[in-house]
């Protein structure tokens, strides 16, 4: 099988990168294997070094996705995804070219693990002909009051996760860009709430200069920043009206965030994608993280946190968690829980956890004439499994976060 090293380091494209990987897109000449394809890289801390590890496992990724996911969303929805093998010197040439499109912050934190052999790739959402825009929707529900504490009811069922998580970073000092998003209007199924959910992410976009993390928009497969993705005339780089199915008469600048919502709304309403994350999100996490510490403290008594000695969901727990959950749903004695009903929410709250923090792809080829027939389409990435070891960290911010704004709040 073909694999990177057949390949130059400057036939691949810095696109974007979060935390933990780095993407980037093919643009070298024609290669059925790469063509229409991006890499996805793992990334390893500047305070760290990279060390060789021969015994190195393929990211699962790719088997979550088509052995689990693919049980709870539509897979029409879902990218390709596969391993390929990489060669360190390889990766190596390409970290150093791409270091000059990174974000400085980025650079700072750190760079592509070159001691790898292998790579996710998957296909390209963003590049070709035409625009996409990319939304990580993050919470979409409020948690039901029934498991929630005294301290904690009145804000959490007033005020979506994600809000009250913006307002927390701001207190603690942490790099932020006002925003006027809220997941609750996403998620709503209402046509005024989506658009109004679509024009404050672009409010966002615009005055974060593009570094608002919730919206990204790329065009030809280079993300851009509102700085350059105005003409001089003040008109888009890209077309909005020829990719939003509809009509297609002129706008004025002026209008572009409406321009801009209207492209999105019909993908958004007239497919389930949205509406399935949601649900998904809601009935995977039915206790709050709460409720699961006190379900937990039932069964494992007081004094032992969340999740500790928990061992790791393996791929064959999770295929049975996700048959499981397609035929039985959620159910446990809550007065008498049982160790296996709690591993079962647990896993539970892992599953919402991935879809809590995946990204949601709008793509629109262009007109109907270039690639892909001009047919707008919706994905959804960044689907990778969590970790039982995410329990501590996570029951420690919720706490936290309801804190500030209850004091915010009173």
């Amino acid at each position: 099988m073909e694999d990177l090293g057949s390949t130059s380091p400057t036939d691949w494209r810095y696109v974007s990168e979060g935390g933990a990987t780095m993407v980037f897109s093919y643009i070298g000449s024609h290669n059925p294997r790469f063509s229409g394809k991006v890499i996805r890289l793992r990334k390893t801390p500047r305070t760290h070094g990279a060390e060789e590890d021969d015994g190195e496992k393929d990211d699962p990724s790719p088997s979550f996705q088509s052995q689990v996911i693919s049980l709870l969303i539509g897979p029409e929805y879902l990218p390709h995804l596969e391993s390929c093998q990489i060669n360190p010197t390889w990766l190596t040439r390409l970290a150093v070219l791409a270091e000059s499109s990174r974000p400085a912050h980025r650079v700072l934190e750190g760079s592509i693990d070159t001691s790898k052999h292998r790579a996710i790739l998957a296909t390209d959402l963003i590049g070709r002909a035409g625009w996409a825009v990319e939304i990580k929707p993050k919470w979409g529900f409020l948690p039901n009051p029934r498991y929630l504490s005294p301290e904690t009811h009145k804000v959490k069922t007033s005020h979506s996760r994600f809000v009250m998580h913006t307002y927390y970073r701001t207190v603690i000092g942490h790099r932020s860009h006002p925003t006027s998003y809220d997941p609750l209007d996403l998620f709503s199924e209402d046509e005024d709430r989506i658009t109004r959910a679509i024009e404050a992410l672009w409010d966002a976009w615009i005055a974060s200069e593009g570094a608002l993390n919730n919206l990204r928009i790329s065009t030809a497969g280079r993300i851009i920043t509102p700085s350059d993705a105005f003409t001089p005339s003040g008109d888009l780089a890209f077309d909005l009206d020829a990719a939003s199915i509809g009509s297609r008469q002129g706008w004025a600048p002026g209008s572009l965030k409406q321009s801009f919502a209207r492209a999105l709304l019909p993908l958004i309403t007239q497919t389930d994608l949205i509406r399935s994350i949601g649900v998904l999100q809601s009935s995977l996490d039915p206790l709050d993280i709460e409720g699961l510490t006190a379900l937990w403290t039932r069964v494992h008594g007081v004094g032992i946190p969340l999740g500790s000695g928990e061992p790791e969901p393996s791929l064959d727990d999770w295929v049975a968690f996700a048959r499981m959950y397609r035929s039985e749903g959620l159910k446990i004695d809550e007065d008498n829980p049982t160790k296996d009903q709690l591993r079962y929410h647990i896993l539970a709250y892992l599953m919402s956890a991935t879809f809590k923090d995946c990204s949601v792809i709008l793509r629109f080829p262009g007109p109907p004439s270039a690639e892909e027939g001009g047919k707008p389409s919706i994905a959804v990435i960044d689907l990778d499994p969590k970790s039982i070891g995410g329990f501590a960290n996570w029951t420690r911010l919720d706490r936290h976060i309801a804190q500030a704004y209850t004091a915010r709040c009173p």
